[in-house]
C-alpha cells in the first residue's frame, strides 16, 4: 500500500512539472526551509512545564528577535507513543541568511545574559532536556505548490 501512495506522488509530481514546466524541482527561486528534530529528554529531575518555561524564555528574549528569519514554528507530537520528538521549522529567504540569523543570535543571547555564569546556568537547566540526538534538514521552498 505505501508503496502505491509513493508511486502515486511521483506520478503526480511528473504530471504537474510536465504540465507546468515553471514547477521544477531543481528551482532556484523560493525560500529555505530548516527543519531540525529534536529528541528530547526527562530526567527524574525535570518537568515539563519547567522545559515549557525555559523555552518560552528563550523565545520571548532571543527567538522572537531574530530579524534574518521570514518565519519560525515549533512542533511537537500531537497523538504519538512517543512525544519526545521537538520540531523546528523555521523559514529563511536565503542560504546567507541562516549564517546571518545565528550570528545573531549569539549576539542576543550575550545582549540578554552578558554574565557568563547565568548564561551557563540557563543553558545547562535547558540541555538537561535534550538528548543531544537531532537532525537537520534543508528544504528549498516550492512557491507554485504553495498555499499561503
Amino acid at each position: 500500500m505505501k508503496s502505491c501512495k509513493f508511486f502515486g506522488i511521483a506520478l503526480l509530481m511528473a504530471v504537474i512539472t510536465e504540465v507546468y514546466p515553471s514547477v521544477s524541482l531543481a528551482q532556484t527561486t523560493g525560500n529555505i526551509l530548516v527543519i531540525t528534530t529534536h529528541k528530547l529528554s526527562f530526567p527524574m529531575d525535570g518537568r515539563r512545564s519547567e522545559l515549557d518555561s525555559l523555552v518560552t524564555e528563550w523565545w520571548q528574549k532571543v527567538g522572537s528577535k531574530v530579524t534574518h528569519c521570514v518565519s519560525a514554528k515549533v512542533a511537537v507530537h500531537y497523538y504519538s507513543d512517543d512525544s519526545r520528538d521537538w520540531v523546528e521549522m523555521i523559514e529563511y529567504k536565503s542560504l546567507a541568511d541562516i549564517e546571518a540569523a545565528d550570528k545573531e543570535i549569539d549576539e542576543l543571547e550575550k545582549k540578554v545574559w552578558p554574565d557568563k555564569a547565568q548564561a551557563r546556568s540557563f543553558f545547562m537547566k535547558i540541555r538537561k532536556y535534550y538528548t543531544g540526538q537531532h537532525s537537520d534538514q534543508i528544504f528549498r521552498i516550492l512557491p507554485a505548490l504553495g498555499k499561503q
